[in-house]
C-alpha cells in the first residue's frame, strides 16, 4: 500500500450528514408537508406535488454521495438504502396517485428521451452532420434547415414519450384497477 492510498480519508456517514444537513432538513420538510397534505381533506394536489419535490430533494441528496473507494463501510450502506428508499417512494406514488402519475408519465418519457438523444447526439458528433447538410451559401436558408431538423426530432420524441406515457399509464391503471382518467 502505497503513502497516497494510506492518506485517502474515508468519508464518515457522520461527515456527509453534517456536510450536507440542510439538504435532509429541507428533505424533512417536505416529507412533512407530503404527511400533512396527504391527512387533509381535498388536498391530494398538494400531497402530490410536495412528494414530487420530496422525491426530487431525495435523488440530490442520493447524486451527491462519494465514490465508493472514498466512502465509508457505514456511508455505502446508507447509499444503499436510499437507493432502495427513492425506489420505495416511486412504488408508493405510483400507488397513491395513479390518475396524476399517468397524466405526468408522457413527460417523464419525454426527459429521458431527451437526455439519451442529446448525449447520443454529443456522444456521435451528430450536429456536425446535421451543419454539414445545410447550405453553405445562404445563412437564412441554413438557419431554416436547421430549424427543420430539430422540430422533427423534438417532435418525434414528443409523440414517442406521448404513446409511450399513455401505454404505462394504462398499465399502471389497470394493475391497481383505478377507474379510467375523465
Amino acid at each position: 500500500m502505497s503513502t497516497q492510498e494510506a492518506k485517502i480519508k474515508k468519508i464518515s456517514l457522520e461527515q456527509f450528514i453534517v456536510d450536507h444537513h440542510h439538504m435532509f432538513t429541507v428533505v424533512g420538510v417536505f416529507g412533512g408537508l407530503t404527511a400533512l397534505f396527504a391527512k387533509l381533506e381535498n388536498a391530494s394536489f398538494l400531497a402530490f406535488f410536495s412528494f414530487i419535490m420530496f422525491i426530487f430533494l431525495d435523488i440530490d441528496i442520493w447524486i451527491r454521495f462519494p465514490k465508493s473507494e472514498q466512502a465509508s463501510w457505514s456511508l455505502r450502506i446508507f447509499e444503499l438504502l436510499m437507493q432502495f428508499y427513492v425506489i420505495l417512494v416511486g412504488w408508493y406514488m405510483v400507488q397513491t396517485y395513479p390518475n396524476y402519475v399517468s397524466i405526468l408519465l408522457p413527460f417523464f418519457f419525454m426527459f429521458i428521451f431527451m437526455g439519451i438523444f442529446l448525449s447520443a447526439f454529443d456522444r456521435f458528433k451528430l450536429f456536425d452532420q446535421i451543419r454539414k447538410i445545410s447550405p453553405p451559401f445562404h445563412k437564412s436558408r441554413t438557419l431554416i434547415i436547421r430549424m427543420i431538423i430539430a422540430m422533427a426530432i423534438v417532435l418525434g420524441l414528443f409523440y414517442l414519450s406521448l404513446i409511450l406515457g399513455n401505454l404505462v399509464a394504462t398499465l399502471i391503471r389497470d394493475y391497481f384497477h383505478y377507474p379510467p382518467i375523465p
